[in-house]
């Protein structure tokens, strides 16, 4: 906020002021979201398309989609630790600016890619040496075995994009130039997007890669947005540049840059320790399982991305009028913002509920037991779609407030504490996959009844009181 309000002159300052804390909150929310909903959806998308075009590989699809399935926790790993990394760079770099120390902004950037440079050469190390232990944590199939081991091994091997580019990225954020920072992000996710019919499945002079073009296309997607970025960080024009001079470590940077990253990648690590220990309790009914906890998992993105915008766009207002004293403001940014993830979940409600059979078949050749299975799957979690709005936008609330550890409990009880041990328990009790399924509302009511206490003690203790 205080980079933006450098960048300002005094007119602007009141256009911003004026559009914060008076516009009308619907086109307000609205305008602002789409351009985050747009990048979103892009990288929802992305998300997918590995299995979606992994599932047509010829005599390997169903194996494709368990192997991608079970890489996929290691791969959120590390956009955990990169996205943390990035955060606490980021916000070192707004506050330096903030305070017009332009030098230690500069230095704050250089920490804070050689961390990620860190980052990455020991998830190479990972994929060097740990890809088909990792994947027999899970199965004994040695053609998942192998699939999985290929995938992880060049995604881990060639992550420098991957740590690169949400640097970059965040670099730019922290100057407030954040439309650098849009197109970058979806520029690497149209590459990846239209790699993986190529290398996947063959195109023209390109032979048919199977799961190992799946994970080519990813990192040259990745690489290539790096390389686009390259330019632009490098240009004269910018406050903060990346300067191989400034690379060298300052622990008290260091310390700095992760006493924001840290609580992010915790966050984010909470999602992963979840995906891991559901795969494990997944494991007991093979191979298809995963492959449908895989194949729902980055088709519920699709749904959420959208809330995820809103949200984004209201923590703004909620922020600003929250420094402006306007709680009837807040309140009705709240309700409204509401409204609008609540709309967006509710149509994912209604794909998941009345079409999951054509979704399964016409994305990822879904049939036979897989079908059947991932039917059930998507109706079941998708119960979770409309309380998940209201937990996601509390949790929105509570930051902008200055309660983000609410947000965080609030997932660590949701994810570690309720839906593992219940997932766990009614696979033991039940000895059904179907029961599995059902961890997830039972964890969702909790995290919305929790939300929903958190948000009336707070209105009353902060918003109230304005």
């Amino acid at each position: 906020m205080e980079i933006l309000q450098e960048a300002f002159t005094p007119e602007e300052n009141a256009r911003h002021s004026a559009k914060m804390g008076k516009a009308p909150i619907p086109r307000l929310l609205l305008g602002m979201a789409w351009p985050i909903i747009l990048s979103m959806a892009v990288q929802a998308v992305y998300n997918i398309m590995d299995s979606v075009f992994s599932a047509r590989i010829p005599g390997q699809g169903e194996a494709a989609l368990s192997a991608l399935g079970y890489t996929y926790p290691i791969q959120m790993l590390m956009i955990a630790i990169a996205v943390g990394t990035g955060a606490g760079m980021n916000a070192l770099i707004s506050k330096r600016l903030g305070q017009r120390r332009v030098q230690d902004a500069n230095i704050a950037a250089g920490n804070g890619f050689l961390l990620l440079i860190l980052s990455s050469l020991v998830f190479v190390g990972i994929g060097l040496l740990l890809p088909r232990f990792m994947m027999r944590l899970f199965t004994q199939d040695a053609e998942i075995i192998e699939l999985g081991a290929i995938y992880l091994r060049i995604c881990c091997c060639f992550s420098i994009g991957l740590f690169m580019q949400i640097g970059m990225e965040r670099m730019m954020t922290a100057q407030g130039k954040t439309i650098y920072a849009m197109v970058i992000q979806m520029a690497g996710a149209l590459i990846n997007i239209a790699l993986d019919r190529v290398f996947v499945l063959g195109w023209w002079f390109v032979p048919p890669m199977g799961v190992a073009g799946a994970a080519i296309s990813t990192v040259v997607g990745q690489i290539l947005a790096m390389l686009l970025c390259l330019p632009i960080v490098l240009g004269k024009k910018h406050e903060v540049r990346m300067q191989i001079r400034h690379f060298r470590p300052r622990a008290k940077v260091i310390g700095k840059i992760y006493r924001v990253g840290l609580p992010s990648i915790v966050m984010q690590g909470i999602g992963v320790t979840m995906l891991l220990g559901l795969n494990w309790v997944l494991s007991a009914y093979g191979s298809v399982a995963a492959a449908v906890f895989n194949v729902y998992y980055k088709c519920q993105s699709l749904v959420f991305m959208p809330a995820f915008g809103i949200t984004h766009a209201a923590m703004s207002i909620f922020a600003y009028n929250y420094g402006a004293k306007n709680p009837k403001r807040i309140l009705r940014t709240f309700w409204v913002a509401l409204l609008y993830a609540t709309v967006f979940t509710g149509i994912g409600l209604l794909v998941f509920q009345l079409l999951p059979e054509p979704l399964l078949a016409t994305l990822f050749r879904a049939e036979g037991e897989l079908l059947r299975i991932g039917t059930v799957a998507f109706r079941t979690i998708s119960i979770c779609f409309l309380p998940a709005a209201l937990s996601i936008m509390a949790g929105t609330l509570f930051t902008s407030l200055g309660r983000a550890t609410h947000g965080m409990w609030v997932s660590l009880i949701r994810q570690l504490v309720v839906l593992l041990p219940a997932a766990f328990l009614l696979s033991w009790i039940f000895k059904s996959v179907t029961a599995v399924w059902w961890s997830y509302p039972i964890a969702e009511a909790f995290a919305l009844a929790l939300s929903i206490w958190l948000f009336l003690r707070e209105k009353k203790r902060i918003i109230d009181v304005l």
